[in-house]
């Protein structure tokens, strides 16, 4: 009895580890796209709050912290 419960918690344990590393590769796929969509957007961000030549980088600052209070 004792080898067959035994046998039965090592295959309960691959199993479980089995399914824990397919929901870490799922969960992996999702951090990468999440991390591929904020660099993404934070490149359109960028571009968006490009400076004129003319403007002062307080300016600069101040717009930034003006849009970023409003969003």
């Amino acid at each position: 009895m004792k080898d067959k419960d035994e046998s039965l918690d090592k295959e309960t344990v691959l199993l479980t580890l089995d399914q824990l590393s397919q929901t870490v590769e799922v969960m992996e796929h999702v951090i990468d796209k999440l991390r591929r969509y904020l660099n993404k957007s934070s490149t359109k961000i960028e571009h968006r709050h490009i400076p004129s030549s003319e403007q002062k980088e307080e300016d600069v600052l101040t717009d930034l912290t003006e849009k970023s209070l409003i969003h």
